[in-house]
């Protein structure tokens, strides 16, 4: 039995070993009948040029989704987008969130006449002169625009009633309004990027079940919608999941959080053999010693799947490459001695599905 064997029978799958199809119940979750291919397909990651300080930028922006609207856009590397229900989605610069943008996207139908007046009054609050300015550019993005601002002191507060392009939206930016560390043209680049996205239901809470030591368990988890990539999945109880990083989600023991998995959603064109080569020298900073493993059994989700694990004294790392899985993507997952939930994690991520 070799050492990759040893970690899952040690994170107390016995089953999966003797048994991989009863190992792996089929999760008890109600699942959409969207296929990928019905899905608004938009590149992870695309370059955004703009102007700040009166120099020309360019940076590698990365796709984003709102947790409260059917839109996707690509976020600029300096900047964090927060979107809560209840309150407006937002970008803020990452240095200094006095520099800021909001989005509402606005129905086709939306009665522009009303929406000026209460951008009129909702800029009041910020400095007592609203005027009437034209766009500093010609770009087609702002070519119907209606623009209302005002300033006070160092700063502006704007705001864009865009009635054409992908969607209507009404955008307030506020940030400096001399040349100096004023953020308009990269916040108008992002925005340029929003686009629609259908939007596919899936219910916020249900049962997943998963065996562990030849016994069948069940826990109630939570549906979670990822900001980073474009999927959504069910979270168990006693764990929960953040946007780790641009293209990256975390799920993590909410009392260990050391106990965790990473999820990486991977392009259909993807060089896996890069990526497994890149995955084996990550685990080499666990232990010299890496383990190659291809799951040769029935599984929906694993079959065919390049299982590379290491461990030490501390810790066990195993990442799990699935280039033939429906949503191709790669998962890292880090146990201990104390605590192995590597049953609930692929548990989890069985639940996964391309969301927008």
């Amino acid at each position: 039995m070799n050492k990759l064997v040893r970690f899952l029978s040690a994170s107390c799958l016995t089953a999966m070993i003797l048994s991989p199809a009863a190992a792996f119940e089929p999760v008890h979750a109600q699942q959409s009948t969207v296929t990928a291919n019905d899905q608004l397909i938009r590149l992870f990651e695309r370059n955004l040029t703009y102007q700040f300080n009166g120099k020309k930028a360019e940076k590698t922006a990365f796709l984003t989704y709102s947790q409260q609207h059917p839109y996707s856009f690509y976020l600029l590397p300096d900047y964090v987008f927060n979107s809560e229900k209840g309150k407006t989605d937002t970008i803020f610069y990452k240095e200094n969130k006095n520099h800021w943008m909001k989005m509402e996207p606005l129905s086709p139908k939306t009665d522009w006449k009303k929406v000026e007046e209460s951008a009129k009054k909702e800029l009041k609050s910020y400095g007592q002169r609203v005027k009437l300015i034209k766009p500093k550019t010609s770009s087609p993005f702002l070519e119907d625009a209606v623009i209302y601002q005002t300033k006070r002191k160092h700063m502006a507060t704007t705001v864009y009633l865009i009635k054409s392009g992908n969607v209507p939206l009404k955008l307030m930016v506020h940030t400096h309004h001399i040349l100096h560390n004023n953020h308009s043209s990269a916040f108008l680049e992002m925005a340029k990027t929003i686009d629609e996205h259908p939007v596919f239901v899936r219910p916020v809470q249900t049962t997943l079940s998963f065996m562990e030591n030849g016994k069948e368990y069940k826990q109630p988890a939570s549906l979670y919608n990822s900001t980073n990539q474009p999927f959504s999945m069910y979270v168990m109880k006693d764990f929960k999941a953040d946007p780790e990083e641009p293209g990256k989600d975390l799920v993590y023991h909410q009392k260990s959080p050391s106990v965790n998995m990473r999820i990486e959603l991977m392009n259909t064109q993807a060089d896996w053999k890069m990526i497994e080569k890149t995955s084996i020298q990550q685990l080499k900073s666990v232990n010299e010693k890496v383990h190659r493993h291809i799951w040769g059994q029935p599984d929906p989700m694993l079959e065919g799947a390049v299982m590379l694990h290491a461990d030490n004294e501390r810790e066990w790392v195993q990442i799990i490459l699935l280039p033939h899985h429906e949503v191709p993507m790669k998962l890292t997952i880090r146990s201990t001695n104390q605590l192995h939930s590597v049953a609930h994690f692929l548990a989890m991520a069985k639940t996964i599905e391309l969301s927008h």
